[in-house]
């Protein structure tokens, strides 16, 4: 519960829980009085919120899809008990999606029109996590978002020369 007391002149404006205000005394040069260590911890909390909102369209595009896809990825698991579906390789801009559907035509609608649709393979919720695993060093963006670079595109290239055979 906070006490209707004020702060002493020239110290710093910040009100603890208990209902006190901090004595120390404010740092020069701040909009309003506020001691050096408050106002490091706000700018620490103000970079955290300021850094959710990345500029980049892409980036915004990619954290939302992972929202998404967290919630697919939940009912992923449930589907998985009904069977094998198949893991698919989506490039949208520069990024690679890897993912796990058992509806991949579904899937697919839930990404811009952009996309391409580069590769896919037969395979589990389980063979998901091991391709996450195993390309974790291009690791971009989220938790299935690729830089399509190196081995990568070489296996997603494997995959397809072995779907053509």
């Amino acid at each position: 519960m906070y006490k209707a007391t004020s702060p002493q002149a020239g110290t710093c404006t910040v009100q603890r829980k208990n209902g006190e205000f901090c004595d120390t005394p404010s740092a020069d040069d701040m909009p309003f009085p506020i001691c050096g260590r408050h106002a490091s911890r706000l700018f620490a909390r103000m970079n955290e919120l300021l850094s959710e909102f990345d500029s980049d369209p892409l980036r915004r595009l990619m954290a939302g899809l992972d929202d998404m896809d967290s919630r697919r990825e939940r009912a992923d698991k449930r589907a998985a008990k009904r069977g094998p579906g198949v893991i698919y390789y989506v490039l949208v801009g520069n990024l690679l999606k890897i993912g796990y559907s058992q509806s991949l035509q579904a899937r697919l609608r839930t990404y811009p029109p952009s996309r391409k649709l580069l590769a896919t393979e037969p395979g589990t919720f389980a063979l998901e996590s091991q391709r996450h695993a195993q390309f974790a060093h291009l690791l971009d963006s989220g938790r299935e978002w690729f830089r399509f670079e190196g081995d990568l595109v070489e296996h997603v290239k494997t995959i397809r020369d072995h779907v053509a055979a």
